[in-house]
């Protein structure tokens, strides 16, 4: 026999592996394997496979146990009482050798998954770099008019407005009307000619 962990445990516990592999064969669980030996082959027992029978094997006869205790204690009649105590304690001597064996393969790691150190480890996403934030573009401070250029876009307003308007009409005029209507609305008519239109529509 192939030395493999756990072979010496089923072999020890002759009567255990016996009943998981009969438990595995009607279960559809694969409890054995073929080997050569000498050029004959033989079949034995399957580690693992043994191991899955024999845990669910366990989980039946705990369940089982559970159901003759609880039937145990509402039975009433004396005899049928005495049938389910024997039941009960060949259960119980059933699932305390189970559980030497099964505690006997997992200390040789049987069933057990992928230890951590043969795990493979995934490969951590790298984390994406934060791009560096684009300080914004300054704008050039604008130049502050002065105030000839205030009043040079003032008067550039004033030509391109309404030609229907009275600015229009008194701008249309020549300086001595200007000033003769200056002085019909009881305006001083002395400055320049815009000054005293402004001094007309102002008043």
């Amino acid at each position: 026999m192939a030395r493999t962990p756990g072979n010496k445990i089923l072999r020890d516990n002759a009567g255990v592996t016996k009943a998981a592999v009969a438990y595995g064969n009607a279960n559809k669980i694969v409890t054995t394997r073929t080997v050569k030996v000498e050029g004959w082959e033989h079949e034995i027992p399957e580690v693992e496979g043994v191991f899955r029978a024999l845990v669910m094997m366990q989980a039946e006869e705990m369940d089982k146990s559970k159901e003759l205790l609880w039937n145990m204690a509402t039975e009433t009649n004396v005899r049928r009482r005495g049938e389910l105590r024997r039941h009960y304690n060949s259960v119980q001597r059933n699932i305390v050798r189970n559980d030497e064996v099964l505690n006997a393969l997992v200390g040789k790691k049987i069933g057990l998954p992928m230890t951590e150190e043969k795990k493979p480890k995934a490969a951590k996403p790298k984390a994406a770099k934060p791009k560096a934030a684009k300080a914004p573009k300054k704008e050039p401070a604008k130049k502050r008019p002065s105030p000839k250029e205030v009043k040079k876009a003032a008067d550039k307003r004033r030509t391109t407005s309404n030609p229907n308007s009275r600015r229009a009409k008194f701008e249309k005029m020549s300086f001595a009307e200007v000033q003769q209507a200056a002085k019909k609305r009881g305006f001083k008519a002395h400055g320049s000619k815009e000054s005293i239109i402004n001094r007309i529509l102002n008043g």
